[in-house]
């Protein structure tokens, strides 16, 4: 199997075979299907690391008893738990992908930006939904 070049510019993205260093379409930086793969393990690994240490935290928290922060803590934790788990789970994914075709997936990275801009709106309508309901309570109580 002969090893292949991928352009890693995001408006370009052609392979071609053998191993070149710049794309003869764009001008842009080529990566071989090899080093491509590598990444795949790397970045499995360290998905691999962050789900066990994330599962080994959820695991101490769950055994030290009842939560006594406020509101609003409670949904900045669970916000930024979700997205750490979001993002892991996305970079396995990715990585898999990686392994197998060695290139990377660019309807997998579209994905994962229109989820974290859909994320981020959430985090936003919730904190400003906390406010507004923080205002009525204080303003009729």
């Amino acid at each position: 199997m002969a090893d292949k070049s991928t352009c890693m510019s995001p408006s370009c993205g052609i392979t071609i075979d053998g191993i070149v260093k710049e794309c003869p379409q764009c001008g842009g930086l080529m990566r071989s299907s090899r080093s491509i793969r590598a990444f795949g393990w790397v970045t499995l690994i360290c998905c691999l690391t962050a789900l066990a240490l994330m599962g080994s935290m959820f695991w101490t928290f769950s055994r030290g008893g009842a939560f006594t922060g406020t509101r609003g803590q409670a949904l900045f934790f669970i916000g930024a738990a979700s997205f750490l788990l979001l993002f892991v789970l996305v970079g396995f994914v990715d990585s898999l992908y990686r392994i197998a075709t060695g290139r990377p997936n660019r309807r997998l990275v579209k994905t994962l930006m229109l989820l974290l801009s859909l994320y981020l709106l959430g985090m936003l309508l919730l904190s400003m939904i906390g406010n507004v309901t923080n205002l009525l309570s204080a303003f009729l109580g």
